[in-house]
């Protein structure tokens, strides 16, 4: 299936028909970066997944950083967490609402502080202990 997408972005421009008009509208792609003022180029979908997942990673993806004890509780209190667990003294979860694919909120509380970080369930394999290890990683080396 073909698709126009521009570099960088975060998500499809169209679909292309098979007729190599965009699926609504039904424009050239150059008809559809003139009118959307794009440089949108058309591609296979395939070819356009990891330069999406490229992106998102840019956009949404984070570090693990200190947060604040009301910014911790805040966003543990406004969704309930889609996953939450204690292991080795922390309290680790992530947030049920997503930014884009699999990349949430993830929190942990840990020797009385706060961290935070943008991920992708899917860079972990969904295990939280895994999740754990890679912030045991990142403070011990703070």
């Amino acid at each position: 299936m073909k698709v126009l997408y521009e570099i960088g972005k975060t998500s499809l421009e169209s679909l292309i028909d098979k007729d190599g008009f965009t699926e609504f509208g039904r424009l050239t792609p150059e008809e559809y970066n003139e009118k959307h003022h794009t440089k949108a180029v058309v591609m296979e979908y395939e070819d356009a997944v990891p330069l999406l997942d490229k992106a998102a990673d840019e956009k949404f993806c984070t570090d693990w950083v200190e947060i604040d004890e009301d910014f911790y509780f805040h966003m543990f209190e406004c969704l309930p967490p889609e996953a939450f667990t204690r292991i080795k003294g922390a309290s680790i979860w992530r947030l049920c609402e997503y930014m884009i694919d699999d990349i949430t909120q993830h929190c942990v509380e840990y020797e009385g502080k706060y961290y935070g970080c943008n991920t992708r369930i899917g860079s972990y394999d969904n295990n939280m202990e895994v999740l754990f290890g890679r912030f045991m990683g990142w403070f011990v080396s703070q």
